[in-house]
């Protein structure tokens, strides 16, 4: 199905009929009904639209046109992340929103919280066991398998400045502040770190080092 310049691989009704059997089947009892899904999905769909639009890999083009697929565990992940939020800031519906919620949680093993801000440009890269705090996030950002961003014990939780890549396994805790274009190495631990513009961090706190970046992130998303 297109619409505008997304091509999507089933229509908006069949997508809603999807989520909410599959809504039902994990969470029996005060069904959702997929009419009630189709306008907070077509009022989302524009944001998806937007943020793959923005990105170069193969799998979210199709020709000149954006591409979201349900069946592709990296689009539907951050759709039903978009779909929970709607619920929760439009719609005022906050049974829904965690029924998303730990619909993709249950699918896809993501921690991302309907009441975080995630930025209108991202994607997720395989992201089983991926947690996602309340940071300040910024466009272009690349989240793998096992990131952790989180707060430390006083409650404050890292600022990312865009154009970032957390490789798998990598944890950023507490009073970070991540510049632009700053790739987090797999594995690497950051606490209370400030990592300068065009870095690449590795290592576990207090012994992380910083090396020059290549810019691996010109071949994610478009300038």
């Amino acid at each position: 199905m297109s619409l505008k310049n997304l091509e999507t691989s089933i229509s908006i009704e069949d997508l809603s009929k999807y989520v909410s059997i599959q809504c039902n089947n994990f969470f029996p009892f005060s069904n959702i009904h997929y009419k009630t899904l189709i306008s907070p999905i077509k009022n989302i769909i524009d944001k998806i639209e937007f943020s793959f639009s923005h990105v170069k890999l193969s799998y979210y083009n199709i020709g000149e046109n954006s591409f979201f697929n349900h069946l592709n565990s990296d689009h539907y992940c951050v759709f039903l992340y978009y779909l929970s939020r709607e619920f929760y800031t439009q719609n005022n519906d906050e049974t829904t929103a965690s029924k998303l919620f730990l619909l993709n949680k249950s699918l896809h093993g993501i921690d991302a919280f309907y009441g975080i801000e995630l930025p209108d440009i991202f994607i997720v890269v395989h992201p089983l066991g991926t947690v996602l705090g309340r940071a300040k996030y910024h466009n272009k950002m690349v989240f793998y398998q096992g990131t952790t961003v989180g707060a430390t014990h006083e409650g404050v939780y890292p600022i990312f400045k865009g154009n970032n890549i957390l490789y798998s396994n990598s944890s950023i805790i507490g009073k970070c502040i991540i510049e632009k274009n700053v790739i987090v190495a797999a594995n690497a631990t950051l606490l209370n770190l400030k990592v300068p513009e065009s870095k690449t961090i590795l290592g576990n706190y207090p012994k992380n080092k910083i090396i020059d970046t290549k810019p691996i992130i010109n071949k994610i998303f478009n300038k």
